[in-house]
Parts: structure tokens; C-alpha cells; sequence
């Protein structure tokens, strides 16, 4: 497979108050695992300025790639959201180890914050499409409603399997211009411990910013889960 590619955008979408979705093309031999990451250059720039995004889409996928882009003041965001359908983007081949690996077979929760929901979207579309038997649990947090991503895609895969259990909380309630009748606040041991019987038995993924993750590998931690259960990916470079 080519190491690097310049890929058309298909489409691009805003899906809540502060991301855009941008489907790019899909080149032919393009092989990825789901939660992977692709590394794209600045359109105007050039290759000396870079972010990395997650494939949010499928590996089952084979005409294009969904990428969730938030919202940023950087140069570089407004450069990238400032393209236009069918312009090219250069982008480096798929990287990172952050995906369901051939030996899991327990059980696996994912833990996310914000836009570290898209690898975990990616996985959970995968692992239903390949049919696999993984129990999986996602617990996702938002500050707003309106923030929230891929909430009614989830919410309909989990109404069609039987390894799948869905949870959003909003972290901020009173800010959100749209109603909201479920779980509020941090995600909290609590909370965790509602959706998943046995905290010692699954595989923990934990995904977002960096303070983010610290305070759930924390949080983790002190409910006597071991180091060897936790694996995590930061997200960085939200401006």
C-alpha cells in the first residue's frame, strides 16, 4: 500500500454544534484496522503542518473514509474547513495501534470523551458488520447536547445486537439549548459499575484530551482495576 496518498473530498457535513464530518475518498488497496488514525497536511501549508484524525468509518467500508473534524481557531482548521468538494487533501496511511486485537475475546468497554468517540464508533460499526460475539460497553461523555456525536447511529446498532450497550451523559445539562432526559455529570465510578456487571473482567478503552484520559485512568485506578485492563488514546491538538 502507497505510504501516502492525495484523496478527494467527497463531502463534508456539519454533525453537531462544534464537528464537521468529511468523507474523502477511498483509494483501492487502502487496508486499515478500525481505530486507526490517518495524518493529514495542511491544504495550503504544506507537509510542514500536520494533525492526525481517526477513521471513523467501517474497514468493511471500501468507497470512503469518514473523519469527524472539530472546530478550532488554529490556522491550520481554518484552512481545512475552508475546503470545497472535490478538492484534494494529502494524507499519510493509516497508523496506530489503538483497535480490538485478534486475541480479545473478554469482554471490552469504551470510555470516551467528546470527539474520542470516533475510533470507538469505528470498532463498534466494525465489530457489528463482522458479525464478532465481543460483549461491548460505551460510555460516552458530552458537555452539551448538541455536542454529541454519532448518538442515533449507536443507539440503532445497539436495538440490533445483542453485544452492545450504549450510555451518553452531558456534563453540562444547563447550557444545552436541547432537551436531555438521561445521564448528567462526569462519568464516575457510579456510573460505570450501572452498565458493567463485573468491573475485573473487561478490557477498559479509554479515548479523548489529555485531561480527560488522566482523570479516567485515575478513576479506574482507584476502583482496584488493574494497569494490564487499561488502554487509552489521547487526543491532541484541539485548537
Amino acid at each position: 500500500m502507497a505510504l501516502r496518498h492525495r484523496l478527494t473530498l467527497f463531502k463534508k457535513e456539519k454533525v453537531a454544534s462544534n464537528a464537521w464530518a468529511f468523507v474523502l475518498e477511498q483509494p483501492e488497496g487502502f487496508e486499515f484496522r478500525a481505530g486507526q488514525y490517518v495524518r493529514i497536511f495542511d491544504p495550503v501549508v504544506g507537509e510542514s503542518v500536520f494533525r492526525d484524525f481517526t477513521i471513523a468509518s467501517s474497514p468493511q467500508q471500501k468507497d470512503n473514509l469518514l473523519l469527524i473534524v472539530k472546530e478550532g481557531i488554529s490556522e491550520y482548521k481554518q484552512h481545512l474547513l475552508g475546503l470545497e468538494i472535490g478538492e484534494k487533501l494529502l494524507v499519510d496511511a493509516p497508523l496506530g495501534r489503538f483497535y480490538i486485537q485478534d486475541e480479545d475475546r473478554s469482554s471490552l468497554v469504551f470510555i470516551a470523551g467528546g470527539i474520542g468517540i470516533t475510533p470507538f464508533y469505528s470498532m463498534i460499526t466494525d465489530s457489528i458488520e463482522r458479525n464478532l460475539s465481543i460483549p461491548i460497553t460505551l460510555i460516552s461523555s458530552f458537555s452539551k447536547v448538541e455536542d454529541m456525536l454519532f448518538f442515533k447511529e449507536l443507539n440503532e446498532m445497539e436495538q440490533i445486537s445483542n453485544n452492545l450497550q450504549i450510555a451518553y451523559t452531558i456534563t453540562q445539562p444547563a447550557k444545552s439549548s436541547l432537551p436531555w432526559d438521561s445521564h448528567v455529570d462526569r462519568i464516575s465510578e457510579d456510573l460505570i459499575k450501572e452498565y458493567v456487571r463485573d468491573i475485573y473482567v473487561p478490557t477498559f478503552l479509554i479515548s479523548g484530551s489529555p485531561s480527560f484520559v488522566i482523570d479516567m485512568e485515575d478513576l479506574l485506578t482507584s476502583m482496584k482495576i488493574r494497569s494490564s485492563q487499561i488502554k487509552v488514546e489521547v487526543f491532541l491538538g484541539f485548537s
